[in-house]
């Protein structure tokens, strides 16, 4: 099913928040009060004006009691992009705490055809760049890349803390130039949604 979503000016990332999994610890070698922090991070980062999408994997079993604790409070229009671990319906997270649930989500923006997902997409699907998460800090560096073109958001690398879509594009595309930056030219465009695979648009 498709869906159209408005997408704000500033549009912030975060993947694979893990809430309730205390296996974290050793697996990722993530600190104890991790999910504090991620909370800490995204009030200080985000305004309730702007878009937040999170590239999957929110908890690990209690989804009703994290949700309460976790991602309701927060600010933001909260996009959740469907990670391996989020079993429930569209309808049950956007009714606790999500504007939108969605398996993909696509758009342009600086004069590219971005896509943000969960696992890593098809090399053959229509993007110019894609973001997602599910590897963790398991890749070999910060913006790891499988061929230019799919780059790995780690939330391990980035401590924890939300990253503007066009800090994370500027800093992987160097020296490339992004078109639009500044002025936001595409701002009210809006995004196709889709929980087909692979995404029509």
């Amino acid at each position: 099913m498709k869906k159209q979503v408005p997408l704000a000016k500033r549009l912030w990332l975060i993947t694979d928040l893990h809430h309730n999994h205390e296996g974290m610890v050793t697996l990722c070698g993530r600190p104890k009060n991790f999910s504090e922090r991620i909370v800490k991070h995204w009030k200080s980062h985000v305004s309730p004006k702007d878009t937040i999408v999170c590239l999957g994997d929110i908890c690990i079993g209690n989804d009703k009691e994290v949700h309460e604790k976790y991602i309701q409070p927060l600010p933001g229009f909260k996009i959740l992009v469907r990670g391996n671990h989020d079993r429930r319906t569209d309808g049950w997270y956007e009714g606790h705490g999500w504007d939108v649930c969605c398996d993909r989500i696509q758009f342009d923006r600086f004069g590219k055809r971005v896509l943000l997902s969960h696992k890593p997409p098809s090399a053959s699907d229509d993007y110019d760049f894609a973001c997602h998460g599910h590897w963790h800090n398991t890749v070999t560096s910060k913006d790891y890349s499988v061929d230019g073109k799919r780059y790995c958001l780690s939330l391990e690398y980035e401590e924890y803390k939300p990253i503007l879509l066009q800090t994370f594009m500027e800093r992987v595309l160097k020296p490339k130039k992004l078109a639009g930056i500044g002025p936001y030219k595409d701002v009210k465009r809006k995004a196709s949604v889709t929980n087909a695979a692979p995404i029509c648009l």
